[in-house]
């Protein structure tokens, strides 16, 4: 559906004012028009950044879940020189599931206008189904050096990790920066030297992280509770 101001995209205000002037609108009826297409423009440009922020988060979650997918996949492969019906089970049906939830998440990012709830595929799983997935990979028995596989682990392909640990080591030094700013002009304020303290523990945190240990979107999840 176009908008009401779309036929003045791509045009300047200056443009956009002597067009309504050569059309004998009144001079407060252009300047209004003006102030409601720069809200509308703004509006605009929030949104689509927003939804860019939002299809790069969703993104990063299911790139996560690709990547499981993709080492369940070649356990599917594999083939053990004795028989293993329990454990090729339990593959099969492990992929099944992350297939299964991997459709579901795609079709949520197709319509999602918000930031995901979640920051990785594991935490859309009910704890129920991952619990008894566990239970049996405990119970399987190991035959021919077939290797284990701990479902639902909350890990990270070694890229992604170390995009998401970078971006979150920056914005946490900047709201770091921001925090000791304040506290300087105020240097009594217990609120300020609290923040400051709990982001220095998160960068200890994030810097002691293993090459394939998920990384939170926001520092406050690194801090020990």
């Amino acid at each position: 559906m176009r908008n009401a101001f779309s036929k003045y995209d791509g045009l300047s205000y200056r443009d956009i004012t002597w067009t309504m002037r050569g059309e004998g609108l009144p001079e407060q009826l252009i300047q209004d028009t003006l102030e409601q297409l720069r809200e509308f423009r703004r509006a605009r440009t929030a949104a689509k950044a927003k939804r860019r922020q939002a299809d790069k988060q969703w993104g990063e979650v299911i790139s996560a879940l690709q990547h499981e997918r993709k080492i369940v996949r070649s356990m599917l492969r594999y083939k053990t020189k004795e028989d293993a019906p329990e454990r090729a089970d339990f593959v099969r049906h492990y992929f099944d599931v992350l297939t299964t939830l991997y459709e579901r998440l795609k079709t949520k990012k197709l319509a999602a206008q918000e930031m995901p709830p979640h920051d990785h595929w594991t935490d859309y799983v009910p704890e129920k189904i991952k619990d008894a997935f566990r239970s049996e990979s405990y119970a399987l028995p190991r035959r021919d050096r077939a290797k284990a596989k701990e479902p639902f682990e909350r890990k990270l392909p070694a890229e992604l990790h170390n995009l998401k640990k970078a971006r979150l080591l920056r914005a946490t030094h900047k709201q770091l920066n921001t925090v000791l700013e304040k506290l300087a002009q105020e240097p009594t304020d217990v609120k300020y030297a609290e923040q400051a303290s709990a982001m220095r523990k998160a960068l200890e945190n994030i810097h002691a992280l293993e090459p394939t240990d998920h990384v939170p979107n926001t520092w406050h999840a690194m801090v020990d509770e």
